[in-house]
């Protein structure tokens, strides 16, 4: 099995090992971002900083930062919003509308229409849109293709780890499930078992906006640490219409939950051992 245990001895250095208790699940926030490219011919140099969400959902937020030709280094103020996969960044004289802008000040009555606000604002000295289908610089009278560095344009970047000890570190993202907020709950002998709860949606206003994703995810590896076993166990989707229909505590570590998948019409018992480091799952008739 690929081994894909990652060493992050720039992640243990920033925490200054501020925490000695391993194994443990760490946070990463990272909120600003240095670009490297060019406009047109042009090299140049953007740095931009995360500063809030939208008004409507929870992985759109706007930007803040400067950019410079690397000949001339004087930095320009940028204001943006990042839209996935867009981002849209002006250079406003009027500080009026950069304001706006970071506070999602203009409110419409939906999503869509705020991002069509925001991403078409007028009066601007410049503008950035960086996407998918090709990345622009515009002003009043001209339109130059802008070539950056970095694949990635997102801002915000949040990434969990399960620390195994001091220089060692999972990526508990590595599966590519859209699963967050781990918490470890039981331990022994390179089997570790993490449970999450999570939102549904970043939408808050859409369907299972308000809903909720609660499941336990067990690792087992080998004296190497590589991952040789790794299962997840749901036992509450909106995404996935399942739901606990109830839940029984039998001893202190040890609880069954009684699951329905509306999806299959199925129901099934989440047997959960943290004492045993055992999790059953098993389909009624």
């Amino acid at each position: 099995m690929k081994h894909i245990t990652t060493f992050i001895f720039i992640l243990l250095t920033t925490f200054s090992f501020a925490q000695d208790n391993y194994p443990r699940v760490e946070k990463i926030v990272v909120q600003d971002k240095l670009f490297n490219g060019q406009i047109d011919k042009y090299p140049i140099t953007i740095y931009l900083k995360y500063n809030q969400i939208s008004n409507y959902h929870a992985g759109v937020y706007s930007v803040e930062g400067w950019y410079y030709y690397d000949k001339v280094k004087t930095k320009i103020p940028l204001t943006g919003l990042y839209n996935y996969p867009k981002l849209t960044l002006y250079h406003f004289n009027d500080t009026t509308k950069s304001n706006e802008l970071l506070s999602f000040r203009e409110m419409k009555s939906n999503h869509w229409e705020d991002m069509e606000y925001y991403e078409k604002l007028k009066d601007y000295k410049e503008k950035f849109v960086l996407f998918d289908s090709g990345n622009f610089w515009l002003n009043e009278s001209k339109n130059l293709e802008v070539i950056l560095n970095q694949d990635d344009i997102s801002i915000l970047n949040v990434n969990e780890y399960l620390l195994l000890d001091s220089t060692m570190a999972f990526n508990l993202h590595n599966f590519g499930g859209w699963t967050w907020n781990f918490e470890l709950v039981a331990h022994r002998a390179g089997k570790y078992v993490l449970r999450y709860e999570h939102g549904s949606r970043l939408y808050a206003i859409g369907m299972c906006g308000a809903g909720l994703e609660k499941g336990f995810l067990m690792l087992e590896f080998d004296k190497n640490n590589s991952l040789v076993y790794s299962e997840e166990f749901v036992y509450e989707s909106c995404n996935g219409s399942i739901s606990t229909e109830d839940q029984n505590e039998i001893t202190e570590g040890l609880t069954i939950y009684h699951c329905y998948d509306y999806s299959s019409e199925n129901e099934y018992d989440l047997t959960v051992d943290l004492n045993e480091l055992k999790i059953d799952k098993k389909e009624k008739n």
